[in-house]
């Protein structure tokens, strides 16, 4: 106990930081500290400290990083706030901002942001960003930091929109699994920014029910946007409606849950439906009366990114 008091607190009174202290200092303050210890001991405290300093790294927190692409510089350029502050952005035309969930930061898994760019770039839309919020930590660590990403991102956009006097009227957040919460969180900081909504979200395989430091629920839903859309491929027997309209899509059955983005089939539709309305889904009340042909004269509507905002309801369709 004595030495675990002297690591956390010096003899001048002045609390360790562990991630900054080294095996010198903490050979050194164990001298000042005139403690004497057992071989056995003097381990189990060195154990203790690289196991406090690992959990320090892994729930280590940052700011979001913003990477603008164009249909000329496709590779992108990261922007800060200051960066945009003195970027010209035309605002009357639609910006879209991409934003991953868990696994994003791993570079072997990012191809899914290129497939959505890439279709946004061919649909010539000209200002696209690209949102990395969190480092690869466990579900419940990044849950907790999505709404502080959220805020971020709501700072950034404020910020291009700083040098206009238009409305947030042509943003598109496009949230993937724990995206889809710091999109929900920058809307709603938007909202008390301007008093109005935004355009759109989409939301592709949210994560579900995710709770926050403070013990509120926070969710996806349909008053976070004038018009938020949400697209399921992880189906259970029950596909839950939280947008406005709801895309179920049966018989995907290779993802392994909302949160396990690597590679989540919702973006790779929701990628060609950018540039096509060829994909079709068909309004029914569960996926037993779809998949029994009950539906099969209900209302069928465009999927995707060309969707007629008009449409209300839970849609299903076949992969």
């Amino acid at each position: 106990t004595l030495t675990t008091c002297c690591l956390l607190y010096n003899f001048n009174g002045e609390y360790i930081n562990l991630e900054m202290m080294t095996i010198n200092k903490y050979i050194r303050i164990l001298f000042n500290c005139k403690v004497r210890i057992t071989m056995m001991k003097h381990f189990t405290v060195l154990v203790l400290f690289y196991l406090l300093k690992s959990q320090a790294v892994l729930s280590e927190t940052r700011e979001p990083t913003f990477k603008y692409v164009t249909s000329y510089n496709k590779e992108g350029r990261f922007m800060t706030k200051d960066d945009i502050e003195k970027l010209s952005v035309n605002v009357l035309k639609p910006i879209i901002f991409i934003i991953g969930g868990l696994t994003n930061t791993d570079k072997k898994n990012d191809s899914w942001s290129t497939d959505l760019q890439d279709a946004y770039l061919e649909k010539l839309v000209h200002n696209v960003f690209i949102v990395d919020w969190c480092l690869p930590a466990p579900p419940e660590s990044s849950i907790n930091k999505a709404h502080s990403a959220g805020l971020a991102v709501a700072d950034f956009i404020a910020t291009i929109f700083n040098k206009t006097e238009e409305d947030y009227l042509n943003i598109h957040l496009v949230g993937v699994s724990l995206g889809c919460e710091v999109a929900a969180s920058a809307a709603e900081r938007l909202r008390d920014l301007s008093g109005r909504k935004i355009n759109r979200i989409t939301g592709l395989d949210p994560a579900y029910y995710l709770i926050n430091d403070k013990g509120e629920q926070r969710k996806l839903a349909a008053g976070n946007a004038d018009f938020v859309d949400v697209v399921h491929t992880n189906l259970t027997d029950i596909c839950e409606q939280i947008g406005h309209a709801d895309f179920c899509v049966d018989d995907v059955g290779i993802n392994k849950g909302p949160l396990d983005d690597s590679k989540p089939k919702s973006v790779a539709l929701f990628a060609t439906s950018v540039n096509s309305n060829d994909i079709k889904a068909t309004k029914c009340d569960n996926i037993e009366n779809f998949r029994s042909g009950s539906c099969n004269n209900s209302e069928r509507v465009t999927f995707g990114e060309n969707i007629d905002i008009s449409a209300k309801g839970k849609y299903y369709m076949k992969n």
